[in-house]
């Protein structure tokens, strides 16, 4: 987290291993890769970068990265790469949720994306349901 500190931006720390920084630069794929050799240097480990234009794209651009990658997921890019991926794919969607999203014949992140915010809510609840939207569209923090 040291080596993320001397970054400009907002640092968010998820976890020992985890964090979220926020840099507004006209190159942020330089900017993670300067982070990475920031962090390999002071502590001679390999990190994988996630960069997006919100959290949320972010943190599952950073599944792609693995390992010591740096992948960038965009409002203009969420729905090629997301829409035929299944809701467990998603940053706060597990299994148990994904096989309720199954029971109403939603497969894919996609049709998700797609589902009416008030079905959502009658069956998952007024607040998880249209979040669940939400995610599927990559809108949420």
């Amino acid at each position: 987290m040291a080596a993320l500190a001397g970054f400009p931006g907002i640092l968010e720390v998820a976890g020992w291993d985890e964090a979220f920084l926020e840099v507004h630069d006209e190159d942020p794929e330089s900017v993670a890769r300067a982070v990475q050799r920031a962090v390999r240097e002071q502590t001679r480990l390999e990190c994988s970068v996630g960069v997006g234009d919100n959290k949320l794209r972010a943190k599952t651009a950073t599944e792609y990265a693995k390992p010591g990658g740096v992948y960038r997921l965009t409002v203009d890019t969420w729905y090629d790469v997301m829409a035929e991926r299944p809701p467990d794919a998603l940053w706060g969607i597990g299994r148990k949720t994904a096989k309720r999203l199954a029971g109403l014949g939603l497969h894919t992140v996609g049709e998700v994306a797609a589902a009416d915010p008030a079905r959502l809510a009658a069956e998952l609840g007024p607040v998880r349901g249209p979040w669940y939207r939400r995610l599927a569209r990559g809108d949420d923090r």
